[in-house]
């Protein structure tokens, strides 16, 4: 049995918010020894002391914060409920309000959503690090009024969430996602749909059945889904989509990828789908009706990640070395570093000439694994980046090379359009100081990316804001900011190499280094 003073205190405990500085804030308050705490995070618990420890309705409670004193004064309702606190401290007084069950509305009202949407246009003019780089203030502002002139009457959450969209696109960043309540995906978007695609020369080719449906032969074209072309699905779920410098390579490696997020975003989530495909072996053309696949929330992506690789090919004295991604932040880029250090001991024991660098799939990640890996491969010191960007400051100053096993035969990159920021300003190191022959694809990334990444919270709807806050670009000049790193050799793979289970960049690769000699100078 609870002791007396924790019953007395039990009916302040519980779950607490508040909405401060553009995002909502969660506190959790208990009982511990009969003492009421505080926690704001996993590590920081506050104790509360009763300001009147005699009062059987004791509502007042003081701490301290970081050294500063605070006040928390309860309210009691009538049936003797507590709504909420209010939080003070100095002259700064916050509302606190229990969690509430649900936040979502079937209809948000004309006057919350109006707020909302300047709350966003605010968001984006003051903290959006490219917001006029490509497109200008004055048709920004053209934007922003007439979308702003639309909301005449109560929307749904993914009405609203689709007149924003167009918005968030035209601030050319890749790097800026608008992205629905928790809520929303863990009771709403609890299906997706059921195949995984890739999209080849603007058609639709399916690589992965979900549903194990025999109607669809491997590879089938799919030319609808629920009444709507493909070909207008790709023109709406591709114009939702976020690039740098609305960079259309990124824009397609992003519908293969991401098909299924997008589409429950702008689409919903039907129970089942009607798809027209066509056979590619037999051209028989058909609907097939599959079911919508449960799952816990909308999947990002299908991609299943790569691992590090590094293999030998002794008798062209070759070896192939996959990056699937430079994602090694903070202690894990130690997993990076110990990766390259022995695949480059192994070039230089084995006396390997040739070495295929496969960048294709890689979307980024942390500019210390790129920069370590340039250390292996520059001819000479090189920068980075252009300026002393912070936590990067020492990278806007020559890369010392590797001091053991540097490489310097020939060196041969892969690139496709799934290259994206650290990536981009990888590849656009390597191809600016003519560090090897880069064959492949445009990448979806350009020199310069964004980052410095700030996420907000529109205060009724409670959509998810992501906006960079500071560019960053690579050291290279001559550089057009709105498109892609162009390869040496370009190779854009074809729906008839789907169909065979041909690799046409890696078999170029492989022409290049039986063929040609090496362009580095050892």
């Amino acid at each position: 049995m609870k002791p007396k003073e924790d019953l007395r205190l039990d009916p302040l405990t519980g779950q607490y918010e508040f909405y401060l500085g553009d995002n909502y804030h969660k506190l959790t308050l208990f009982v511990e020894k009969g003492q009421l705490k505080i926690r704001e995070s996993r590590s920081s618990v506050l104790p509360l002391t009763p300001l009147d420890a005699e009062s059987q309705n004791n509502l007042l409670f003081s701490g301290l914060q970081r050294g500063k004193p605070f006040r928390i004064e309860f309210s009691r309702k009538p049936d003797g409920t507590i709504p909420g606190f209010h939080f003070i401290s100095g002259s700064l007084v916050i509302p606190v309000t229990r969690q509430a069950e649900s936040y979502l509305k079937k209809k948000y009202t004309v006057s919350e959503l109006q707020e909302d949407f300047q709350q966003f246009r605010k968001l984006v003019e003051s903290k959006a690090v490219s917001r006029y780089e490509f497109t200008t203030k004055e048709e920004f502002d053209r934007l922003f009024d007439t979308a702003y002139n639309l909301i005449r009457s109560p929307m749904s959450i993914r009405e609203f969430y689709s007149l924003l969209l167009p918005l968030k696109e035209k601030i050319g960043c890749g790097h800026t996602h608008l992205d629905y309540p928790g809520e929303y995906r863990k009771k709403v978007q609890v299906r997706k749909f059921p195949l995984v695609m890739t999209l080849i020369d603007g058609r639709c080719y399916l690589l992965e059945d979900l549903c194990e449906n025999s109607e669809m032969g491997k590879f089938s074209e799919i030319t609808g889904i629920n009444g709507i072309p493909m070909k207008s699905l790709v023109k709406t779920v591709t114009g939702d989509i976020s690039a740098d410098g609305y960079n259309n390579q990124f824009k397609k490696a992003a519908f293969s990828s991401c098909f299924q997020y997008y589409y429950a975003n702008r689409y919903g989530v039907p129970g089942k789908y009607n798809i027209g495909f066509r056979d590619v072996s037999s051209g028989r053309e058909d609907v097939a009706t599959l079911p919508a696949i449960a799952c816990k929330s909308i999947n990002y992506s299908n991609r299943k990640a790569g691992e590090l690789d590094f293999r030998s090919i002794p008798e062209f004295s070759a070896a192939v070395m996959t990056i699937p991604s430079f994602s090694y932040y903070r202690e894990r880029n130690k997993i990076f570093f110990k990766f390259i250090d022995q695949a480059f001991r192994k070039i230089k024991e084995r006396k390997i000439d040739n070495v295929i660098l496969d960048l294709r799939g890689n979307g980024g990640g942390d500019p210390w694994c790129g920069s370590y890996l340039l250390s292996y491969l520059e001819k000479e010191p090189v920068k980075y980046f252009a300026e002393p960007y912070p936590g990067y400051e020492k990278l806007s100053q020559p890369v010392p090379p590797a001091s053991e096993n540097r490489y310097t035969g020939k060196l041969v990159v892969l690139m496709d359009r799934s290259n994206f920021s650290t990536s981009g300003h990888f590849l656009s190191l390597l191809k600016f100081h003519k560090m090897g022959t880069l064959i492949g694809e445009e990448t979806g990334s350009t020199y310069t990316c964004n980052g410095a990444v700030k996420g907000f919270t529109l205060k009724n709807t409670r959509i998810y804001v992501k906006l960079s806050t500071r560019a960053y670009a690579a050291a290279v000049k001559g550089f057009d900011e709105q498109r892609g790193i162009l390869p040496d050799i370009s190779i854009t793979p074809a729906a008839s190499d789907l169909f065979t289970g041909r690799d046409s960049i890696m078999d170029k690769a492989m022409e290049v280094v039986k063929t040609e000699k090496p362009i580095r100078k050892k």
